[in-house]
């Protein structure tokens, strides 16, 4: 077997925090793509807090304003160096946000070893 080391970042925000007319994720997976970052995944929880409580009461909020306020969690997996590319848009852009970034171990399958392949040609 044959293991990898990959970042990830991480961005935790929530479904009610917008870059002018998008949604904050949106904008961010948008820009990750333009950037030729290698992965990205969006998931939506279903409660959270920090400094604003998320998914807490949500049925009256959701029906009050038309929106939920779920907790919303960015994943962004490649290269540090690829990784950094993204980070001034964050650092400008990211309101309401809290971003880690780690190191992640990964295990190299046969459908990775094709690509590494390919991409070496």
């Amino acid at each position: 077997m044959e293991f990898r080391t990959t970042s990830i970042l991480k961005i935790y925000t929530g479904e009610d925090v917008f870059l002018g007319d998008k949604p904050q994720y949106k904008a961010i997976v948008l820009k990750a793509m333009e950037l030729g970052l290698a992965g990205c995944t969006v998931s939506k929880g279903i409660a959270g807090f920090a400094s604003n409580k998320r998914g807490m009461g949500r049925a009256m909020s959701t029906f009050a304003s038309g929106t939920g306020n779920l907790p919303i969690v960015i994943e962004i997996v490649d290269n540090k160096e690829k990784i950094a590319k993204l980070l001034p848009y964050l650092e400008k852009y990211s309101k309401h946000s809290f971003i880690t970034i780690e190191e992640c171990t990964y295990l190299v399958t046969d459908y990775l070893r094709e690509k590494f392949a390919q991409e070496a040609k």
